[in-house]
């Protein structure tokens, strides 16, 4: 918690796979008071990221909400979030309403905005509030309004665009994509969480699609510049993400290590502070 606080992190994104996943006895109440005890929580907010690949699992149609199963299972898990944690005095909120996020939102297929009406009037009438729901996709090609009608907003989780050849999009053209998703969601009166990413290196294939990822070698200029071009399109929601804190399953992290130090959160908080400096 100091390590994050210090270097200008102020709210965790919780990856959460559903209350059936095994990992759910590492994110549940308990643990989570355990971590907002800590005396620098009172700095920190915190939010969940819904795993939708859990679906995949129940039905070989894919995340499909015409499916009747797939579409209780989504339904079952946003109402389990409402009742345990939306409410919570720490959790993220934007505008009075508390985020949440649902990870390869652009998989989803059959009637969507069904599915994402259903989880807004369940929530409000849980909670009384209507969510704020980030849609989070991998590899935003071009602004579509089909991956940001149903949304709050929209956001690229590995905010190097996928090219043609499964490249990642250099710094040139992820500022025009970038420019692109934020003018097209103020447009459709949505916005737009851009992201940094300080490197990226799966070495199983993509569940989806059975390809290796490319390769994305990490370095602290790099994650500086991607910083930066983020924060030049950060929107009134004020919310820039970084996948992630500590994710060594795909050589992604933040966390300081042997290797890297504290290399990365302190690029982070120089950029910050470079930032409120100007």
């Amino acid at each position: 918690m100091d390590w994050m606080t210090g270097h200008g992190v102020d709210f965790l994104i919780l990856d959460w796979w559903g209350v059936d996943n095994s990992d759910h006895r590492f994110i549940n109440k308990v643990n989570l008071e355990l971590v907002m005890a800590n005396p620098l929580a009172s700095e920190t907010q915190f939010s969940v990221v819904y795993e939708s690949g859990h679906l995949v699992n129940l039905r070989p149609v894919g995340i499909d909400f015409d499916d009747p199963t797939i579409l209780t299972h989504f339904l079952s898990d946003m109402s389990y979030l409402a009742r345990n944690y939306l409410s919570h005095p720490r959790f993220l909120r934007i505008q009075n309403r508390p985020v949440v996020l649902l990870y390869l939102a652009q998989t989803y297929k059959g009637n969507v905005a069904n599915a994402i009406r259903q989880v807004r009037v369940q929530m409000k009438q849980t909670i009384g509030a209507d969510p704020y729901l980030v849609g989070l996709h991998d590899g935003l090609q071009d602004p579509q309004f089909d991956l940001l009608d149903p949304y709050d907003a929209a956001c690229n989780w590995v905010n190097m665009f996928w090219g043609e050849n499964r490249e990642y999009y250099n710094e040139i053209q992820t500022q025009r994509h970038d420019s692109a998703w934020l003018s097209y969601a103020h447009s459709h009166g949505r916005e737009f969480v851009p992201s940094a990413l300080a490197g990226f290196h799966r070495i199983v294939p993509d569940f989806s699609t059975g390809a290796l990822l490319p390769v994305l070698q990490r370095s602290p200029q790099r994650f500086a510049k991607q910083l930066q071009i983020a924060l030049n399109y950060l929107d009134t929601n004020n919310m820039l993400v970084i996948p992630t804190f500590n994710d060594w399953y795909e050589n992604a992290q933040i966390e300081p290590n042997v290797e890297d130090d504290f290399k990365y959160l302190e690029t982070l908080r120089d950029t910050l502070d470079t930032l409120a400096g100007q």
